[in-house]
């Protein structure tokens, strides 16, 4: 397992060491049913909220030790715990890597944003009820990449596909680099994100604090 490099503080969501997954037990909806994302296989029909059941082009799993270091820090896993989002939004708790985008509605949004939906990463859901860090000393996440970038159902919960670029391939152990790159077919994700995003991204200063619980 690698370590983790030592970051700075980063001024907006992005981070130089950037790890958007999934954990082990959380259950994505298929064609066939929940089906937890470990046990995910290429060419599996993955619920979208887009464009129906699309084909799973590449599932890859990471594993690392959080070093008591800020890259450790900045790696925890963000706990959103069943019905933090509404009744049954998650149905489950649901854990998931900081950097991890979930897909947020008006609801829990400012009013004057010109938008219905954003993705927002787990770490600036923090100071919202029901979200919180779920320290570890190691831990494995679960990437899974699509044809293009989707917004998926995992335990009820609508948030990201794997979106590769710069900083999320950089912060892949090398093995799992490797076996990502082939599944592009050429796509170069070092010199950019690979897919369009799904939805725009937003911070903390997207989340409404006088949202309805």
């Amino acid at each position: 397992m690698p370590e983790l490099p030592v970051y700075g503080d980063e001024p907006s969501f992005a981070s130089p060491f950037s790890v958007p997954c999934f954990t082990p037990g959380t259950r994505i909806a298929t064609r066939q049913g929940p089906i937890a994302v470990e046990d995910l296989r290429t060419g599996d029909l993955l619920l979208t909220r887009d464009n129906g059941f699309c084909p799973v082009l590449w599932v890859g799993r990471s594993h690392y030790r959080l070093a008591q270091s800020m890259g450790g820090a900045r790696l925890q896993p963000v706990m959103i715990k069943a019905g933090a989002f509404g009744e049954g939004v998650p149905q489950s708790d649901l854990l998931i890597s900081p950097d991890h985008q979930m897909l947020l509605t008006r609801r829990l949004m400012p009013r004057a944003l010109p938008c219905n939906e954003l993705l927002v990463p787990a770490r600036h859901l923090l100071s919202q009820a029901g979200v919180v860090v779920a320290p570890q000393r190691e831990v494995e996440f679960v990437h899974v990449l699509m044809e293009r970038h989707e917004i998926l159902l995992a335990d009820g919960a609508w948030t990201e596909s794997y979106r590769p670029d710069s900083s999320v391939v950089r912060s892949l152990p090398n093995d799992v680099r490797v076996d990502l790159l082939a599944s592009l077919g050429g796509r170069d994700p070092m010199r950019g994100p690979v897919f369009e995003a799904a939805r725009q991204s937003a911070g903390p200063e997207a989340l409404s604090p006088e949202a309805d619980r």
